[in-house]
């Protein structure tokens, strides 16, 4: 990627407009600090939109957004309630909700003059995003959806799809690995933990067919050209993420990991890799290590 060094990002604070969209559930404890990190970190922004998804709270999240709308200006949310069946895919009421922001900004005209959509996760998830971090994407325009990293071993494997670091989908290969591989933790490790390698923040971008990170920033003219989708053509459980920008992949158009756009560090997905965590599921789990080959081979789904 060729780096297109410039002033772009000093343009905005005078000439563009975003959309900050996001779901929300159980938020209501973290929702007020969720919104002023994002808010600072976008701070160079002529105008800052809001549109928030919640569903299936619950604590006092939705009575939290009530009174942001009330003192907040530009900002709006839609309550799905109690959204999905309860057999039905986690990632299924996900696309559900995130479909519900795609069909806002699509169909208000308050939404038709922003220049991006910033698809922010709650719940802590940026909690170290600041205005340097968000700045670095205007160093190049040579993209079209920007999401993080994490200051630490990047997390977010499962919206992942890189033809070399990460091709398919980890959960699916870890249900393969477990037919071969003795050890449990053996194959969470070789599926998923080993890919959560740590990318260094002054590192070139990487081009990828779907990364997400928990926080992505997309032109707004190409993000509802696609759609969300829980499920694959087999009907089995996708991340949400994947479908749409694979979608948009296809169409031409780029996606990159930012590795100076860091939104936090240790998660409770990387905290997975940590030794002392291995070391409790295994104590959790013990009869799972001492079984044999074949009795995982039925393991599988």
């Amino acid at each position: 990627m060729h780096n297109e060094v410039g002033d772009q990002w000093k343009k905005m604070n005078t000439q563009e407009s975003i959309v900050i969209v996001g779901i929300v559930k159980d938020a209501g404890a973290s929702l007020a600090n969720d919104l002023l990190r994002l808010e600072l970190a976008f701070a160079d922004f002529a105008e800052i939109h809001w549109f928030l998804v919640e569903s299936n709270s619950s604590d006092n999240t939705v009575e939290v957004l009530d009174q942001v709308k009330n003192r907040k200006e530009k900002f709006d949310f839609v309550s799905l309630g109690n959204l999905g069946k309860p057999e039905e895919s986690r990632t299924i009421r996900m696309a559900i909700a995130r479909n519900r922001y795609l069909d806002e900004i699509q169909s208000q005209t308050r939404y038709s003059k922003t220049d991006y959509v910033v698809v922010a996760d709650f719940n802590h998830s940026n909690s170290d995003l600041t205005i340097e971090s968000v700045r670095s994407c205007f160093t190049t325009t040579n993209w079209d959806v920007c999401s993080a990293n994490q200051d630490g071993p990047y997390y977010d494997i499962w919206a992942l799809r890189h033809e070399l670091w990460q091709p398919n989908d980890c959960w699916r290969q870890l249900e393969f690995f477990k037919r071969y591989v003795k050890f449990p933790e053996k194959a969470l490790f070789m599926a998923v933990n080993s890919k959560m390698i740590t990318i260094p923040r002054n590192s070139s971008w990487i081009e990828v067919e779907s990364a997400f990170g928990g926080l992505g920033i997309y032109r707004s003219q190409i993000i509802t050209q696609a759609n969300y989708r829980g499920v694959d053509i087999q009907g089995l459980p996708v991340c949400e993420h994947v479908p749409l920008h694979q979608e948009l992949a296809s169409k031409g158009y780029r996606l990159f990991i930012n590795p100076s756009l860091i939104n936090i560090g240790r998660n409770d997905h990387s905290e997975r890799k940590s030794w002392i965590k291995i070391f409790i599921r295994i104590l959790k789990y013990p009869i799972k290590y001492v079984r044999l080959k074949r009795e995982f081979r039925s393991d599988t789904v």
